[in-house]
């Protein structure tokens, strides 16, 4: 069995609001406390953009990765009638290129007939080194991530 981190939050908010902060990667270090800076100069709603991401673990010690866009559908209504969205980014670096860790990570969002919007996000490890993934660290994290979208997406505009 592979490793994987997930949860889900439903968040007080429309999905395009919603779907507006996850994809403002300039402005995580208001808002994100696990992802707490991203860089990148491309669209990130584009599959094939680049960014690198820092993370802050709960001890406070911190991490980057190097991330590429692997999957995006805007928000919009499927043919059930039910609105959705997802971005994934999958791992990329030495360790990805030769197997040694692979790994993507989904985002998803889910408008519910009340109004509210379901995140949820999940990522699951694969590879050689996989084993040794912080797997408390990266549920924590996603956790916290999770807690702070909902918090942020409720009581802030965009931008």
């Amino acid at each position: 069995m592979n490793p994987l981190a997930e949860t889900r939050v439903v968040i007080d908010a429309p999905i395009e609001k919603i779907w507006a902060v996850m994809l403002d990667v300039g402005n995580y270090s208001k808002w994100n406390p696990f992802v707490f800076r991203a860089e990148t100069k491309e669209d990130v709603s584009k599959v094939g953009a680049a960014m690198k991401l820092y993370v802050r673990w709960k001890s406070g010690k911190g991490d980057s990765s190097d991330e590429i866009i692997s999957d995006v559908k805007l928000p919009q209504t499927d043919a059930d009638g039910v609105k959705r969205a997802h971005w994934g980014y999958r791992f990329n670096g030495l360790l990805h290129t030769f197997g040694l860790i692979k790994a993507v990570r989904y985002q998803w969002l889910e408008q519910l007939p009340n109004g509210t919007t379901a995140y949820s996000t999940r990522e699951e490890f694969r590879g050689l080194l996989s084993s040794f993934i912080p797997l408390a660290d990266v549920q924590d994290g996603f956790e916290r991530q999770a807690k702070a979208l909902a918090e942020y997406a409720k009581n802030n505009s965009t931008g």
